[in-house]
């Protein structure tokens, strides 16, 4: 018996897929491009999608996160529906900007090319690089496929710590291949209590969170304005700081290097 398939179409892209009944629809939309920021658990707002023809029920967990206005206005979950029918949906296309300057940097010349990686919590960016100065010849990007299990810091620790630790390492190697060394940035906290460790960190959240391509990228990923203000909410500052006792903070690196690292450098705040 052949599966019944039906047609999805995502606006503004202009896509239109042909997709299998019963399909989860975080799994067609992930692959576009679109991110799950709490890693598809209904905690956030960050997969909204708005339906434009064709029916997604409303759900107990929209209820919570969504107004009244906003599911009136066709505005559900993405991670919390199935494909049972024909649907046209709006998307937010997310653009990826990269950040550059032109600091100058001490290296040693030599023949060749090569690439630097930079592997970002939702997004991997590598440039390829002429060796014998320093500059940039190209640029990619794409969207980091652990980002399917959280697009925060928190979320995916909470992955790994759940029994996923192999499989966010085998996504990023797929992505990247063996060979890049994989170095990943770690503010830390030595702390006893919350009260403590945000008495010394909120200068460090503090200075990032009044700049506007951070604060751009978080709302992005669902956080919320108010939980922006500088120096951030509790929950910001325990997804971004390792704070606690010395077994918290191993606990942390140990995550990042099942998560694919190859060195945790630890960006010590005091």
């Amino acid at each position: 018996m052949t599966q019944s398939t039906h047609t999805l179409e995502l606006s503004p892209a202009d896509l239109k897929l042909e997709v299998a009944s019963g399909t989860q629809l975080q799994d067609v939309l992930f692959a576009q491009g679109v991110e799950f920021p709490c890693g598809g658990r209904g905690r956030c707002k960050g997969c909204r999608v708005k339906v434009l023809k064709g029916i997604l029920p409303v759900g107990e967990e929209e209820k919570k996160m969504l107004t009244d206005a906003e599911l009136a206005g066709g505005w559900r979950l993405a991670c919390r529906h199935s494909i049972a029918g024909d649907l046209k949906l709006e998307l937010a296309q997310w653009e990826m900007p990269i950040l550059s300057d032109q600091s100058t940097f001490k290296f040693t010349p030599r023949e060749g090319l090569g690439v630097a990686i930079d592997l970002g919590t939702t997004t991997i960016a590598a440039q390829l690089l002429d060796l014998r100065n320093g500059n940039v010849l190209a640029v990619g990007t794409a969207l980091n496929m652990q980002a399917r299990h959280g697009g925060d810091i928190m979320s995916r620790v909470d992955f790994a710590l759940r029994g996923g630790q192999a499989e966010l390492q085998r996504l990023v190697r797929e992505q990247l291949g063996p060979e890049p060394f994989l170095a990943a940035d770690l503010p830390v906290v030595l702390a006893r209590d919350r009260a403590e460790a945000r008495t010394i960190g909120d200068v460090h959240t503090n200075l990032y969170l009044r700049l506007d391509n951070y604060r751009n990228n978080l709302l992005r990923l669902g956080w919320k304005p108010d939980e922006l203000e500088p120096p951030g909410s509790d929950d910001l500052f325990d997804a971004v700081v390792a704070w606690g006792e010395t077994a918290t903070i191993h606990e942390r690196i140990g995550a990042l290097l099942s998560a694919g690292a190859d060195q945790v450098v630890l960006n010590l705040i005091t």
